[in-house]
């Protein structure tokens, strides 16, 4: 979790009679707008917690656009698939139209097959 309270940093700086002149107002403004401060984070903190639920519904959207892609692809391989099976089918309806038909050459083929 991020931390918003950035009304909180240190008071590090120059040391010495320089620090009191500097910390001290920077302490009194700190106070003064301490709950504009604290009405800020609360702010930032419901801003994130919209933010993490937007990236907790694209990351379930990005999954199902993945799943729906591999749907279109997996429909892509079935339609080869199915092209390949269905010349497989004609070349082997054709092979047995070639067996049907009588042969000029073989004439005691097609004698065999008409007495059958």
């Amino acid at each position: 979790m991020r931390d918003f309270a950035f009304y909180n940093a240190g008071c590090d700086g120059p040391m010495g009679p320089t620090r009191s002149l500097i910390v001290f107002p920077r302490r009194l403004i700190r106070r003064l707008l301490r709950p504009i401060f604290q009405r800020q984070e609360r702010i930032n903190h419901e801003l994130q917690d919209q933010v993490d639920a937007l990236a907790t519904k694209v990351d379930h959207l990005a999954r199902e656009l993945a799943a729906v892609a591999a749907l279109g692809w997996d429909h892509v391989a079935i339609a080869r698939r199915l092209a390949s099976l269905e010349d497989e089918v004609s070349r082997l309806r054709r092979l047995e139209s070639d067996r049907r038909v009588p042969s000029a050459s073989k004439p005691h083929v097609a004698l065999r097959e008409t007495f059958k």
